[in-house]
C-alpha cells in the first residue's frame, strides 16, 4: 500500500509539474513573440501626414521589412513624445534633435536629406535676414534652427501647426515673412504668388530612433529613400496637373 501511495504521489507531482510547465510556456512564448515582432511608433510631421497621408509610409516600410505605426503630430509634440516614450522614433529631425529632445537617440549614417532653410518674403521687400526690421516673421514651433536665427529678433510668431498654418497667415496678411525648410514648403503648397525664397541655412535632416531599435536603421534608411522619391514624384505630378 505504501508503494501504491508513493507511486500515486509521484504521478501527481509529475502531472502538476507538466501542467505548470505548460502554463509557463503559454505565458512566456507570446511575450517572446511580441518582443521579436517590433513595430515602431514613429512621429511624422503634420505637413507630411496632411499632404499625403500616413498609410503610404507604412506600406513603404513594410516592403523593406520594418513594421511602423506612423503618428501625425506637430514638431514640438514630437520632441515631448520621444522624450516620454510615447513614440519610438521620429521621421525627420535636425542634426541636434537628440539635444533638443534631451533623450538618448541615434540616427543613421546618411541624412534623410539636406534641405535649405528659407526666408520667404514678399518680392521687393528684403533680401536677407539682416534687412528685417519689424516685419512679423512666422516660425514653426519647435524648430530649433529658426529659433536660433531669430533669437535677437523681436517680432516672431511661433506657429504650432507648422507650414500650413504659416502659409495661411502669410496669405491672410498676418505674417510678413516665414522661416521654413524647403521640403516643408513644397509639401504645404509652395511659394505663394508674389513671394520669393531666400536660402539662409543648410539643414541636415535625419530619422531618429531609440537605441534599442538601432539595428533597424539600415532598413529604415532604405525605406526612407523610397518614400521621399515617391513624395517628390507625387508633388511633381500634382504641379503638372
Amino acid at each position: 500500500m505504501a508503494h501504491t501511495r508513493e507511486g500515486r504521489l509521484s504521478g501527481t507531482c509529475i502531472l502538476l509539474a507538466a501542467i505548470f510547465a505548460a502554463f509557463l510556456h503559454c505565458i512566456l512564448v507570446p511575450s517572446v513573440a511580441r518582443a521579436d515582432d517590433r513595430c515602431l511608433r514613429i512621429a511624422m510631421a503634420e505637413a507630411t501626414g496632411s499632404s499625403f497621408g500616413l498609410e503610404p509610409y507604412r506600406q513603404v516600410m513594410k516592403q523593406v521589412g520594418v513594421c511602423v505605426t506612423p503618428v501625425s503630430m506637430p514638431n514640438a509634440r514630437a520632441v515631448i513624445a520621444i522624450r516620454t516614450g510615447d513614440v519610438d522614433a521620429v521621421f525627420a529631425g535636425l542634426g541636434d534633435f537628440d539635444q533638443q529632445a534631451k533623450a538618448g537617440l541615434v540616427h543613421g549614417e546618411s541624412p534623410l536629406r539636406t534641405v535649405p532653410g528659407l526666408l520667404v518674403v514678399r518680392e521687393g521687400t528684403v533680401q536677407s535676414l539682416d534687412e528685417l526690421t519689424n516685419e512679423a516673421v512666422g516660425i514653426w514651433l519647435g524648430a530649433g534652427w529658426a529659433e536660433d536665427l531669430m533669437a535677437d529678433y523681436g517680432n516672431v510668431m511661433r506657429c504650432p501647426l507648422g507650414p500650413e498654418m504659416m502659409q495661411q497667415l502669410l496669405r491672410a496678411g498676418r505674417l510678413d515673412a516665414m522661416l521654413i525648410n524647403e521640403f516643408s514648403l513644397h509639401l504645404s503648397g509652395g511659394l505663394p504668388d508674389g513671394y520669393i525664397s531666400i536660402p539662409v541655412k543648410d539643414l541636415e535632416v535625419f530619422t531618429w530612433v531609440r537605441p534599442e531599435f538601432s539595428d533597424l536603421l539600415p532598413a529604415i534608411e532604405k525605406g526612407n529613400a523610397a518614400y521621399i522619391k515617391m513624395l517628390m514624384e507625387l508633388r511633381q505630378k500634382a504641379s503638372l496637373d
